[in-house]
Formats: structure tokens, C-alpha cells, sequence
């Protein structure tokens, strides 16, 4: 199965060769809007990132440019989605609390079934880099993690991230200008007209009209903009250079870094590099052409053929 930590909102779709299906987070056990799928699943973490309209395209293709089907599970991670609000996840909200969720969702819906990849995207990546910190200690004790044979860290940087607050696109400028919208918001109308007056894109608008539901109240958010403004924080603090130098056996790491990515500084991707050079083969670097830091809306299709180069070797 495809774990698949990524920034697409979660929906429901099932194909002849695709099921997709939603999963939240439970502090006694994971709630699903369907269970008992029989193919090999593929998980998408949902995170304060814009999403990608040709999602179900891509799923699509992979399935069919592969000798097997897929199952997609779309976790909600802590502080997003129908997570968002739930009772139980107290503070820290951090990489490592958020990576220790998915070790328990795991144990929960694998059945002791082996995870062949997880991908993910910007805050996502670390997400995941998190995971692989935890798997490798949990190899030295009885308490071990499952961990997948690839996987895919998508334009996250390794190391302390910088802020590119002039960016329309930025997350923390997002969560900033959440931050200072009235809840509850008076219309989705309402909503487009004053983030474009910000200056931010037609997609994030839509992406953001998309994240309110209809409460009590009236419009509300369904993430928890204070839990994941405090993971976005330690998003930006945290480093895993030692686990790119050397990831826990036998996963194969893959780097991806936009092209026309501003996360990366000079020094930061020559420290990628030498960080890689000392895995021993284990770590791996790729460059997408044609593609800033959301390349999976920039270059979707480069993207799909990049990751399925190395999928299609496990089918």
C-alpha cells in the first residue's frame, strides 16, 4: 500500500481500480466513511495547504499506469478537517505529535499489512521525516513502528525554514489573514471578495471557501487555525539532517525539490546534497522542472511521472 502524506482536502471516490476513501483521527480508534476495503491503500494527510482540482485525475492515472489497484485512505490530521475539533489532541501541537498520531492510526487500519510508500508536501514532508525519527528509535526497542519502503518528501526543507511573507501564497501569511477573518464569516462571497483584495490567488480563495462549514453559528472553519498555526511553527524550527544522512532500513528516501522553489537558499541545498551523499545510496534527490514551491499544482503531471518511475518498481 501508498501512504501518501500530502495537502489535497479529503473527499470520497471509488473507481474499478481506485477506492479512496476518508479517515479522521480518534483518540480511541479511527473513524472512516467507509471500511473493510479490500485493495491496498494509499493515505493523503490533510494540511493548511491549497489543493489540487485534478487530484482524482492523478489518482486515476496512477492506478492505471500501475499493475495493481489502489486504496486511498485521506487522513485528517490532527487540527484539520473532521480532526480538527476533536477532544483529545491536548498540546504539543508538533511534528512529533502529529507523527505519533499516524503511528497509532497505522497500528490501527495496516492489520500488521507492510506500507510500501508515504509521500508528503511542505509541512507534510516533515511530518513524515518525523515518523522515520521515531520508526529508527523504535528499532531499538520491542515497540516497532511500521515503516513503508519509500518515502517521498515533496519541497519540505530538511532543515529550519525560512518565512516568505511577501509571498501571496505563503502559508504563514495564510494563517496570519485567517487569523484576522470574523468567525463566523458572513458568506463564502464575502470571503472571495476580501482575500482577493489581499492579493491572494483565485485557487487559495476557492481552497479556503471549501474549508468552512455551516454550524450553529453560521460559517466556521473546520481546522483548528490555532493548533495548526503552533505546527506550522515547529514546522519551521525543526531539522532532520541525520535522518536524510541516514534513514532507518530498508527505506528509500526520495528528496524532491521544485525547480523554481524560494524555500531553498544555496547553502541549504548544498547541505541537502552532502546530507545525501553520506546515506550510502539510501537517500536520493530529484529536481521537478517547471514548478515553484506547490508543484503539485505547478507541474502535476511531471510530478506523477516522477513518483511512478519508482511505484511501478514495487507493483
Amino acid at each position: 500500500m501508498v501512504v501518501a502524506l500530502t495537502m489535497f482536502p479529503a473527499s470520497y471516490l471509488v473507481t474499478s481500480r481506485v477506492d479512496i476513501v476518508r479517515v479522521w483521527l480518534s483518540t480511541e480508534s479511527v473513524a472512516s466513511s467507509r471500511r473493510n476495503c479490500s485493495t491496498d491503500p494509499i493515505v493523503q494527510l490533510r494540511t493548511l495547504t491549497p489543493s489540487l482540482p485534478t487530484r482524482r485525475k492523478l489518482i486515476s492515472q496512477a492506478a492505471q499506469e500501475t499493475s495493481r489497484p489502489w486504496r486511498v485512505l485521506l487522513v485528517d490530521q490532527r487540527n484539520h478537517g473532521k480532526s480538527g475539533h476533536l477532544p483529545g489532541f491536548n498540546p504539543p501541537h508538533t511534528l512529533a505529535s502529529s507523527a505519533a498520531d499516524i503511528a497509532a492510526l497505522f497500528d490501527d487500519v495496516l492489520g500488521g499489512r507492510p506500507l510500501h510508500a508515504m509521500l508528503g508536501h511542505s509541512l507534510g514532508g516533515k511530518v513524515a521525516l518525523s515518523y522515520l525519527r521515531q520508526a529508527a528509535e523504535s528499532q531499538q526497542s520491542q515497540a516497532q513502528m511500521v515503516l513503508p519502503n519509500q518515502v517521498w518528501v515533496l519541497d519540505s526543507m530538511v532543515g529550519q525554514a525560512k518565512l516568505c511573507e511577501e509571498e501571496p501564497q505563503d502559508v504563514h501569511r495564510v494563517i496570519q489573514e485567517v487569523r484576522n477573518i470574523p468567525v463566523p464569516v458572513p458568506s463564502r462571497e464575502w470571503l472571495y471578495d476580501h482575500l482577493k483584495s489581499q492579493g491572494f490567488s483565485e485557487g487559495l480563495q476557492l481552497w479556503l471557501g471549501s474549508s468552512l462549514v455551516s454550524r450553529e453559528r453560521g460559517l466556521e472553519w473546520t481546522f483548528n487555525i490555532e493548533g495548526a498555526a503552533d505546527m506550522y511553527e515547529d514546522y519551521q524550527s525543526q531539522e532532520f539532517w541525520d535522518v536524510v544522512s541516514s534513514p532507518p532500513e530498508p527505506v528509500k528516501l526520495h528528496l524532491v525539490r521544485a525547480a523554481n522553489s524560494d524555500r531553498w537558499s544555496k547553502p541549504s541545498i548544498t547541505r541537502l546534497q552532502q546530507a545525501v551523499g553520506r546515506s550510502a545510496g539510501a537517500s536520493t534527490t530529484h529536481l521537478l522542472p517547471n514548478a515553484g514551491h506547490w508543484l503539485h499544482m505547478d507541474n502535476p503531471e511531471g510530478l506523477l511521472k516522477l513518483v511512478l518511475s519508482q511505484l511501478c518498481k514495487m507493483t
